[in-house]
């Protein structure tokens, strides 16, 4: 009786660890975010030290990577690109349109340490659609109670840097690279403002 019972526990305690590693890896739950938010909203780029309720330029998704991808660019105009809100959705940071039968979707991919953030807008109904949620995105909390997002668990290492066609781009990590600036980077943190 006494050894059914343990192989019982043992059983049951293994068929439970598995959802216990899952909750310990999600990035998100790491640094206390989550990563789905209930509403769109905007990105909005800030110093780190600026005062809380300050607003800063918006990011727009816009075509002018050189290897045909489309990247969050900083725009001081009401230039939105194609896309005017975006949606956080179980890690996936999906850019949407308010206008109806848009033709155009946008997928997130990875994002690596030195790398630009890098979107594929293809025309709806292509295979890329799926592709959401490549990168583990999260909506962390700051002092000034913003949602701040946040990529592979980091809120803190996204520099706005100006490339050789003169555009300011969102960058994760910035390292010496040929696709910006270097040492034109600023650091920033990025706010989710609802629309």
């Amino acid at each position: 009786m006494f050894a059914s019972t343990l192989i019982l526990a043992l059983v049951s305690s293994t068929l439970a660890l598995p959802s216990t590693l899952n909750t310990r890896s999600n990035p998100c739950t790491a640094i206390g975010a989550t990563d789905s938010l209930n509403y769109k909203f905007t990105l909005e780029t800030v110093a780190p030290s600026a005062p809380s309720g300050v607003t800063g330029p918006k990011l727009a998704l816009l075509s002018g990577a050189p290897n045909g991808l489309s990247w969050l660019q900083e725009v001081h105009s009401a230039n939105t690109g194609i896309f005017d809100s975006w949606t956080l959705q179980s890690g996936g940071l999906i850019p949407g349109s308010t206008s109806q039968g848009s033709a155009s979707v946008g997928s997130d991919l990875s994002v690596a340490p030195g790398s630009i953030v890098e979107f594929s807008v293809t025309e709806r109904g292509a295979a890329v659609d799926a592709a959401s949620g490549q990168t583990p995105y999260c909506a962390a909390s700051d002092a000034a109670n913003h949602a701040t997002l946040a990529v592979n668990g980091d809120a803190n290492s996204f520099a706005i840097c100006m490339t050789p066609s003169l555009a300011w781009v969102l960058v994760y990590k910035p390292t010496l690279s040929s696709a910006y600036k270097y040492n034109s980077c600023i650091p920033r943190v990025i706010h989710m403002v609802p629309v």
